[in-house]
């Protein structure tokens, strides 16, 4: 990858320079043995950047792999997140030596597809919305899951067994790159806490229950941060402070974001902010005394019914 050129920005043009986050992520997505590669970040970090220059690599195959007639779809959200990819590979290739680029096919409609041919065949690079029938019946060598944690629950959960369930025809991998999904339940977080043979991953998330300005905290889940790359140690901390006085869902987007953290990011009202919550905890808790007071919330047609004991 420090082959390419950054394709945009201020530095457009000049050689890409990957941090050390970044190279430790690709050795560990390319080691023999590895089929599932799981990256989670803050916003910010390149994760899209990257994705797309090892998608760019796979379709010239320059990282490893020369099978004939590669395949490379790239799942993204929504079709203007996986515009964003399509445009970040067409950044890379506009500065790669002229034969090669005439051998790349662009399409943006009814697809947005870029075709590479060679002497090994025609290899095609396709960029998906989180609709799972779009993925169906493909054979995939690399398959690229940009910002899973967001994706629409069925849709999104249908989209990645399409990609996933075609790796085995061709020894494929994936590759799954996110920030934080919004709870422990979700798909991408349960890649990150379930280890499993084959998969690879690389969690850049804080401990729970810090202060949303904490600045050692900030810097785990941006190590982009200190290297050039994304917003500045700076900018992190300005952002914070705002957030933590605006409060509200300024906090907790702020948290799940930029911090990294398994917050819901959903903005409607509610009874305790994300850190009003956190600030009750307690490391010891009270001795215990006295009468054991009970409270329930009976449930309704469309919700459960809780208690809790004091």
């Amino acid at each position: 990858m420090q082959s390419l050129k950054v394709p945009e920005g201020p530095a457009a043009g000049e050689p890409l320079r990957l941090a050390a986050f970044q190279k430790k992520f690709v050795t560990g997505a390319l080691a023999k043995n590895v089929s599932v590669a799981c990256l989670s970040i803050g916003r910010g970090n390149a994760k899209t950047a990257l994705s797309s220059g090892l998608a760019l690599g796979e379709l010239l195959g320059e990282i490893g792999d020369t099978q004939p007639n590669r395949e490379i779809p790239v799942g993204a959200r929504t079709r203007d997140q996986a515009r964003l990819v399509w445009n970040f590979v067409a950044g890379y290739a506009r500065y790669l030596p002229e034969d090669v680029q005439k051998r790349l096919t662009f399409r943006r409609a009814p697809r947005l597809e870029i075709e590479y041919t060679d002497e090994n065949g025609t290899h095609l690079l396709r960029c998906l919305a989180a609709d799972g029938k779009s993925a169906l019946g493909g054979a995939p060598t690399l398959a690229i899951m940009d910002e899973r944690g967001h994706w629409a629950k069925d849709k999104g959960d249908e989209l990645e067994h399409a990609l996933l369930s075609g790796l085995g025809k061709r020894n494929g991998r994936a590759l799954i790159i996110s920030t934080s999904a919004p709870d422990d339940n979700h798909p991408f977080s349960k890649w990150l806490d379930e280890p499993q043979e084959g998969v690879y991953v690389q969690e850049h998330r804080p401990p729970p229950g810090l202060p949303a300005d904490d600045l050692e905290s900030l810097l785990i889940a941006n190590p982009g941060a200190v290297a050039g790359i994304g917003s500045s140690v700076e900018w992190l901390q300005s952002q914070a402070r705002r957030a933590i006085a605006r409060g509200g869902s300024s906090l907790t987007t702020f948290r799940l974001y930029n911090r990294n953290e398994r917050v819901s990011g959903e903005t409607r009202d509610l009874l305790l902010t994300v850190d009003e919550w956190l600030s009750c905890e307690a490391a010891e808790l009270p001795p215990r005394a006295g009468q054991v007071v009970i409270g329930i919330d009976l449930g309704g047609s469309a919700s459960m019914t809780a208690a809790a004991f004091y």
